[in-house]
């Protein structure tokens, strides 16, 4: 569209243009779209409780192998190890960040065992 002037790669966008130049553009995930985030963190038992870090990328890939990339303004994970010998694992993660012009917070939850 003419007068446009904030552009984004992307996989499908609509985009709504306001006078001035002035664009507002919708990202849409596509059913089937995957998750992937990658990070660090460290164990710290005495100052933590268990573990704690941060992570480093996130993206969701379309369903056609389209791949969009997550700018993160802030990140989290930690958790804790418990049960006989501390063989479990549970813990939170929370990821807030977005694409041009939209925010994204994504948050869950996890539990394991050995």
């Amino acid at each position: 569209m003419q007068g446009c002037f904030l552009r984004s790669c992307c996989i499908r966008r609509d985009e709504i243009c306001h006078g001035f130049g002035l664009c507002e553009v919708h990202f849409a995930l596509q059913e089937g779209a995957t998750y992937n985030a990658a990070g660090k963190g460290r164990i710290d038992l005495i100052n933590a409780g268990g573990f704690l870090g941060a992570f480093d990328s996130a993206y969701f890939t379309q369903p056609s192998g389209q791949r969009l990339d997550l700018t993160i303004a802030g990140s989290s994970i930690d958790g804790a190890f418990f049960g006989p010998a501390g063989q479990e694992v549970g813990g939170g993660y929370r990821i807030v960040g977005g694409v041009p012009d939209e925010r994204i917070d994504i948050m869950g939850a996890f539990t394991g065992k050995q």
